[in-house]
C-alpha cells in the first residue's frame, strides 16, 4: 500500500512543467494558482492508475507534510517515478477546463 497526497505529488512531479509547457508561458504565469488547483483535483485518478501499474493500491492522505514521513516501501525513487508518469499523462487542456480558464486561454498568444 502506498500513501499519497495529490497536492504534494503534483508539486514534486518533475513532469508538471511538461503539462504547462504546452500552454502559453504568460498564461501559466498569470494563472498558476488556479491551474495548480485544477491539476491537483484531476491528479488522483491518474495517480491511482500509475500506482496500480506498479502493483500498489494507494491511500490518499490529506496532510501533505506527512508525506515527508511516509513508509520506506515504496521507495522514494518509486514515488518520483509514479508522480512523473502521472504528471506526464495529465492533459493540459483538461487542466485549463477544470480551472474554468478555457475562455481566457485564447486571449494569450503562443
Amino acid at each position: 500500500m502506498a500513501v499519497d497526497n495529490t497536492a504534494y505529488a503534483w508539486r514534486n512531479a518533475a513532469d508538471e512543467w511538461r503539462c504547462y509547457q504546452q500552454l502559453p508561458a504568460d498564461f501559466v504565469h498569470d494563472h498558476r494558482a488556479a491551474l495548480d488547483e485544477a491539476a491537483t483535483s484531476l491528479f488522483a485518478p491518474v495517480l491511482v492508475e500509475a500506482w496500480a501499474e506498479r502493483g500498489y493500491a494507494v491511500e490518499f492522505i490529506s496532510d501533505g507534510d506527512a508525506m515527508q514521513h511516509r513508509p520506506h516501501d515504496p521507495s522514494d525513487e518509486t514515488y518520483g517515478q509514479v508522480w512523473d508518469e502521472a504528471a506526464y499523462r495529465l492533459d493540459p487542456y483538461a487542466v485549463v477546463r477544470a480551472a474554468r480558464l478555457d475562455d481566457v486561454l485564447p486571449t494569450y498568444a503562443d
